[in-house]
């Protein structure tokens, strides 16, 4: 059953960029808790709880979201200093 049928709303993108997604983010979560349990640290939850708290954070509208309003800032701070005749 789709998102939109049970009452979520559907995704801003298409479903196979979602699991590419979920996916990656999964895959790197299954990396990082490896390597910390192969190099003996015990508190495992910890730094992925810490990452966790810092991406909801640091990427309140997500990270695309993110980096399309950095880019729009850098664009318009651009465009002002080129339009700008002292300089």
């Amino acid at each position: 059953m789709r998102q939109a049928e049970q009452g979520h709303p559907a995704p801003s993108f298409t479903e196979g960029e979602t699991h590419v997604a979920d996916e990656r983010s999964a895959s790197m979560l299954v990396l990082l808790e490896d390597r910390l349990a192969t190099s003996g640290f015990d508190s495992i939850g910890i730094i992925t709880g810490s990452i966790f708290i810092l991406c909801v954070l640091l990427f309140r509208r997500g990270i695309w979201g993110t980096a399309k309003s950095l880019v729009d800032k850098g664009t318009a701070a651009y465009a002002k200093r080129r339009g700008s005749p002292d300089r």
